[in-house]
């Protein structure tokens, strides 16, 4: 089966997830997905893939197209660019890494609902400490198990 298919098998069923069965303050689990995509492909397919899963995720919302495509996308894009900064990408970084592109994303999200619709943020609940901290708590369980495969150098011995 090809990876970006099965990739995008997996983010389909996190918007599933995500849309229809869980309630509540939820994880973002289609940003963490994005998220380990673009760390196992790079910078420009993070970026499409991001744009893709978010342009889905504007469709189902049956409300403006333009903020989850914007917000992930920028996520994809951003992703890379952080652990590009950092010699030693583990677990802790990571992490670090999901609680920042978590709140950009949100803060993307919300200036672009607030600018191109005629709703008003009063009344909404902008917390954003719940569903961020199951989006981190998300990311360090997954880690082990989406990330990249380290390459594996032998040392040799000369003599």
């Amino acid at each position: 089966m090809n990876k970006t298919f099965f990739w995008a098998l997996v983010a389909l069923f996190a918007i599933a997830v995500q849309s229809v069965m869980l309630s509540g303050p939820k994880p973002d689990l289609v940003l963490i997905i994005v998220c380990f995509y673009a760390l196992r492909k790079g910078q420009l397919h993070g970026m499409l893939f991001g744009g893709g899963t978010g342009l889905v995720l504007d469709a189902i919302s049956g409300f403006i197209i333009g903020p989850q495509l914007l917000s992930k996308a920028i996520a994809g894009f951003l992703f890379i660019s952080l652990k590009e900064k950092f010699f030693n990408w583990g677990i802790l970084l990571n992490t670090l890494a999901i609680l920042l592109i978590f709140i950009l994303d949100s803060l993307v999200v919300f200036v672009c609902l607030e600018t191109f619709t005629a709703t008003s943020s009063i009344g909404r609940n902008l917390s954003l400490f719940i569903p961020g901290m199951y989006t981190v708590i998300l990311g360090m369980l997954v880690y082990p198990i989406l990330r990249p495969k380290e390459i594996k150098v032998e040392e040799t011995l000369i003599n």
